[in-house]
């Protein structure tokens, strides 16, 4: 999202132009084929509706307890929204006008191992590389977070990522022309401070960090509601909180040693 806003047009040319000449390339050459296209949350903006409540550790939205499903209204933000949205509304269409087999998935946080994380992408394995330098080195800087740790995501691992666009792929004919929701659940879903509580449990340690401001368009709260693709495919997540944060922690491990 940060690279959308100091560079929006190269964001359009690959979210939307890149969308664009698939969809077009599978219209004219391969109209059997099924595309499942990975859209985002930020498709649904803000979330300006919803009543939220601070708590200790986390955000909360109390009359939204299973998470935000598909009837929330679409709210593009910034220009990684926009395009994703815009891209996201093209595969529906051209399902609807074309007859193409495609189904769009709006993802919340995915996670695990062999995602190379950075600054500004792969946040779960981000911290996880800054807790893993404290650890070795107690005189390591403090890293640093947007707002106040309380945002809060809900977390699917890259494993039950893969076994739903399997599914999907075998149920192209059920799904196609609709969008879904995926991710981790309620059940996974985790804020920056909770996550940074299970790094302490795990290391043994203090972790340091500062604040910062609040990032442009930061949700507050998102978690998915995946009831939708589990009524149409059956597909749950399987991988539970403890193997998500073992499994992790040892990917990162093993890419962080020399």
């Amino acid at each position: 999202m940060t690279t959308s806003v100091k560079d929006p047009f190269s964001d359009f040319r690959t979210n939307v132009l890149g969308t664009m000449n698939l969809l077009e390339i599978l219209r004219m050459n391969a109209p059997e084929a099924a595309l499942l296209y990975s859209s985002s949350n930020k498709v649904y903006g803000s979330l300006a509706g919803f009543q939220l409540t601070e708590e200790s550790t986390r955000y909360a939205a109390p009359d939204h307890t299973s998470g935000v499903n598909e009837r929330a209204p679409l709210d593009f933000r910034t220009p990684y929204g926009c395009s994703k949205g815009a891209a996201d509304q093209y595969v529906l269409e051209y399902a609807r006008t074309h007859g193409l087999r495609t189904a769009v998935f709006r993802h919340s946080t995915i996670y695990g191992g062999w995602q190379h994380s950075a600054l500004d992408k792969g946040w779960v394995g981000w911290f996880y590389m800054r807790a893993l330098a404290q650890m070795k080195n107690p005189l390591t800087e403090p890293f640093t977070i947007s707002g106040n740790g309380k945002q809060v995501r809900d977390l699917l691992n890259v494993e039950d990522a893969v076994s739903c666009y399997l599914e999907a792929a075998r149920q192209i004919d059920r799904i196609k022309e609709e969008a879904f929701n995926l991710g981790g659940g309620s059940a996974n879903s985790c804020s920056l401070l909770e996550l940074f509580g299970m790094l302490v449990g795990m290391l043994g340690i203090t972790l340091k960090f500062t604040k910062l401001n609040w990032r442009y368009e930061n949700q507050r709260f998102f978690v998915e509601d995946n009831s939708k693709i589990t009524r149409a495919t059956g597909w749950m997540p399987q991988v539970s909180r403890e193997d998500r944060a073992s499994r992790t922690l040892a990917w990162v491990q093993e890419a962080s040693d020399p």
